[in-house]
């Protein structure tokens, strides 16, 4: 015995849920559906899209915040300037890449050992080191 039966709804506008029901002496047996319209489907889905592509920004903005702390918020860019203070002194600034390279200058960091921090201040702290290796006359030089 099977019995079938069609229902035909004219417009589904938004969610709505029906319920088929099968009775009988023995039992009754139920099953419950919910139907959506299609225009309602589609505009969960391009909400749905919306709400990724927003998470999406706001971590891509996360990331770029954090990266952007992370870097020093100043980059020194020294040229050739030449100014006047007001009380009557002259500086120079000078762009340390533009000075000529001598690889005489150059020293290995391996061949210097610092030692005590004889004193610091603003611009940092003056440590006393030995360089070894520094001239031909002396192998050993405090500096």
């Amino acid at each position: 015995n099977m019995v079938a039966s069609q229902v035909t709804f004219q417009k589904v506008e938004e969610i709505m849920a029906v319920r088929c029901m099968a009775k009988n002496d023995l039992r009754t047996v139920s099953r419950e559906l919910k139907l959506v319209a299609p225009t309602l489907r589609s505009e969960l889905t391009v909400a749905a899209a919306v709400l990724v592509l927003l998470v999406i920004v706001i971590i891509a903005l996360i990331v770029l915040v954090i990266i952007w702390k992370q870097k020093p918020r100043y980059e020194i860019r020294w040229r050739v300037i030449e100014s006047i203070s007001p009380d009557g002194h002259e500086y120079i600034y000078v762009d340390p890449m533009q000075l000529p390279y001598d690889s005489r200058w150059e020293f290995p960091r391996d061949g210097l050992v610092l030692g005590r921090i004889l004193g610091s201040g603003a611009f940092g702290k003056v440590v006393e080191g030995t360089a070894y290796g520094l001239s031909q006359s002396q192998p050993v030089m405090k500096v």
